[in-house]
């Protein structure tokens, strides 16, 4: 079970907080909350986003992040494995 913030497509319009992680997830078997934080591969972290990786690595979460399109194939198996 995942959710995108879509609004996040119109920079007029925004309904998380800045930094907040792009998807938001809780894992159907192991009930793990999942965070992950896309990028592109040039893609940079802004500070807001580096605050939000900081507080979730410190709970009980699963944080991915940065994820960049080469990336793909390890959050895949890393996702498998949380069952």
């Amino acid at each position: 079970l995942w959710f995108h913030d879509r609004s996040l497509q119109h920079a007029t319009v925004r309904t998380s907080k800045p930094g907040f992680p792009d998807i938001c997830a809780v894992h159907p078997k192991s009930g793990a909350l999942i965070f992950i934080e896309l990028k592109s591969d040039k893609g940079k972290m802004r500070p807001a986003q580096l605050e939000w990786k900081d507080a979730l690595l410190n709970s009980e979460a699963v944080y991915f992040g940065p994820i960049k399109p080469c990336d793909f194939d390890f959050l895949v198996t890393s996702l498998v494995s949380l069952a």
